[in-house]
């Protein structure tokens, strides 16, 4: 599991500013044109924010992959775009004796039948 750990902001996630617009904070991943969030909804199951606090916009994903590799964003529109950027690299994990599933790449058998000679 990768967390992300946001922009601090200390309103919800629709904000009012002076000016009386809305604003929202949302997660997107660098070369992708759909936000991975928006306000708290989520795009994918696997992207969750966790909220520990309200000014908490951390994302998580969850079952990370190699391919989660890259560039994400979070983002406050406001007057002005805030922005926050993160490079992610996801590593194979490390296998532990415990949960070790070795690959497999090949398989042989060998079959030899022993003929035993019996002394009659």
């Amino acid at each position: 599991m990768a967390i992300l750990k946001g922009l601090s902001w200390k309103e919800e996630s629709e904000m009012q500013t002076i000016k009386g617009t809305y604003s929202k904070i949302s997660w997107w991943r660098d070369g992708h044109m759909r936000e991975l969030t928006l306000g708290l909804e989520t795009s994918d199951p696997r992207y969750s924010l966790p909220r520990l606090s309200y000014q908490d916009w951390s994302l998580q994903i969850a079952r990370a992959r190699m391919d989660d590799s890259g560039i994400y964003i979070c983002q406050i529109n406001l007057e002005q775009i805030l922005e926050k950027f993160y490079y992610v690299t996801v590593n194979p994990a490390k296998p532990s004796l415990m949960n070790y599933q070795p690959v497999v790449e090949h398989e042989f058998v060998k079959d030899e039948a022993v003929q035993h000679k019996s002394n009659l």
